[in-house]
């Protein structure tokens, strides 16, 4: 594990601590579902981070995308699939009574989290992308 990470979780845990401590102490009780969202705002962060990033590699994968020079039919079957698959779940929940803007953010954020997801993994380890009691219930 990268030095700054090792160092950033650390700390980050022991402030986490100290604001149930402290929470506990002026009697908040809420404390846990504060911290649940703190942490999906914290996926979604990394998210986010990763798609900023990489921006520049994904729009000249793009621009190659529909260039005459680009020779990977695979890489171009892979984005029509998944553009026709998004369609069709985003088609599927519409029809089944969802506003579209809920469609399209719930859909939104959930890319981004499994961006932020697959991000972690690949760069820190299978045990890392948990996201243990970070539900919307």
């Amino acid at each position: 594990m990268p030095l700054d990470l090792s160092f950033s979780l650390w700390v980050f845990y022991l402030f986490w601590i100290g604001q149930r401590v402290f929470f506990s102490l002026i009697g908040w009780t809420t404390a846990r579902s504060l911290q649940t969202q703190q942490r999906v705002g914290a996926w979604i962060a990394i998210g986010i981070l990763a798609l900023w990033t990489t921006r520049h590699h994904i729009v000249r994968g793009l621009r190659g995308m529909f260039s005459t020079k680009f020779d990977d039919a695979l890489y171009r079957m892979a984005v029509v699939g998944l553009i026709l698959e998004m369609a069709f779940v985003i088609g599927f929940w519409l029809l089944a009574g969802l506003s579209p803007w809920v469609v399209l953010t719930y859909f939104g954020i959930y890319l981004v989290v499994c961006i932020a997801i697959t991000r972690m993994r690949a760069e820190l380890g299978p045990p890392t992308h948990g996201l243990y009691r970070a539900h919307p219930y």
